[in-house]
This record gives structure tokens, C-alpha cells and sequence, in this order.
């Protein structure tokens, strides 16, 4: 979350490369969402939006090239003092089981 962060704050200025990939069904199936490529250090990530809104729908992020994706995936509305945001986390560990985080603001 800190490269989402740093996105939020600086834009493109803050990492080593930041590029608009295109777009494709999120995790292969479903709308189409648009996927961005950013590169920080040894950190990449590719971040996928919601191509009407521009919410942000998850992430990939992956510290090596030899390494499991750590994937994240955001679900659920919800909204306080005029911040709109998502209610529920999802992510996949290395033995590919999902577990869930509910952020209650």
C-alpha cells in the first residue's frame, strides 16, 4: 500500500517506472479493468482500476522475479466524512489461500 501512497501523492514522479499497460479482464474473467505497471526499487506492482470510476480494484505486487505475487483484491463500499473507499480486502499467500480483512472506518 505505501507504492499507493506514493502514486496518490506524487503520480508518476515517484517511482523508477509507471506506465498505463491497457486493459483486461481482472483476474481473467469479468469487465475489462485498466491495469497500471509501476516499478520502485525491486517492488513491482500492477494495479487494476476501475475503467468508469478510476477506484482502484487490487493489486499485484511481487518483490523478486522468483517470487510469488503477493495478490490483493478490494470489494464493498463504504463512506465517511465525504471519503468513499472499500470496505473489504482480500489476499492470496504463497499456498494460494485467500484470506479477508474488513476495514471498518
Amino acid at each position: 500500500m505505501q507504492m499507493w501512497k506514493t502514486f496518490l501523492a506524487n503520480r508518476a514522479k515517484g517511482f523508477g517506472e509507471f506506465y498505463y499497460l491497457g486493459s483486461e479482464p481482472l483476474d481473467g474473467t469479468g469487465d475489462r479493468v485498466d491495469v497500471l505497471i509501476s516499478e520502485l526499487g525491486n517492488v513491482r506492482c500492477r494495479w487494476y482500476l476501475d475503467r468508469k470510476q478510476g477506484r482502484l480494484l487490487g493489486f499485484d505486487s511481487r518483490r523478486e522475479e522468483d517470487t510469488d505475487e503477493c495478490e490483493v483484491r478490494l470489494t464493498g463500499d463504504f463512506e465517511s466524512g465525504g471519503v468513499t473507499g472499500q470496505r473489504q480486502s482480500r489476499f492470496v499467500r504463497e499456498d494460494n489461500r485467500w484470506r479477508r480483512s474488513v476495514s471498518r472506518r
